[in-house]
């Protein structure tokens, strides 16, 4: 009311001044009322987006996860085919070769290298997939264990190796001094 009466007095018509307060409430709540429908729908957008984006993330890393255990499993599957060749012999119970059996060289039939085609196509086929694994990526405990495993055998060959070297230099130096 007190507006009303102000711009009765600068304008001096009694009809006006309603008129003109009227307009100015019904254009101001028009606006105002419209800004903040605007901002409450645009910030409800944004959240939806925001949670179709997390969905789409956690489903392609489900997916990711699924074609990385299908990949695991498939390893595993092709490195226990590769592992218990038939016919090898001097092979411990574990894949690791024996050395006391030496006395013929293992020779891979056509399976293995079948297997072994197989094995690498299997790889150029997920390796966009494993491209793409983030770095967090935690190796299962088997995996490590096998990896471990793989070492030692790895870390005895190398002794065997340098023993087998250290042998040869001195048959050499010893056929040097006859």
């Amino acid at each position: 009311m007190i507006v009303i009466k102000d711009v009765r007095l600068v304008t001096g018509n009694d009809y006006v001044a309603p008129l003109y307060v009227a307009t100015w409430l019904v254009l101001s709540c028009y606006i105002i009322g419209n800004i903040l429908v605007g901002i409450i729908v645009s910030s409800f957008q944004d959240s939806q987006e925001e949670i179709r984006a997390e969905e789409e993330k956690l489903e392609r890393r489900a997916n990711r996860e699924e074609r990385a255990s299908a990949f695991a499993s498939a390893l595993d599957e092709e490195s226990t085919k590769k592992l218990s060749l038939p016919g090898s012999k001097g092979e411990l119970a574990n894949g690791v070769p024996d050395s006391s059996a030496r006395s013929e060289p293992v020779r891979l039939d056509r399976t293995a290298d079948k297997n072994a085609e197989a094995w690498t196509t299997m790889v150029e086929k997920n390796m966009v997939d494993l491209a793409m694994e983030e770095a967090n990526f935690c190796w299962p405990r088997d995996t490590l264990l096998r990896y471990y495993v793989l070492m030692e055998a790895l870390q005895e060959n190398l002794e065997e190796r340098k023993q087998l070297l250290d042998l040869a230099n001195h048959a050499i130096l010893q056929m040097f001094d006859v």
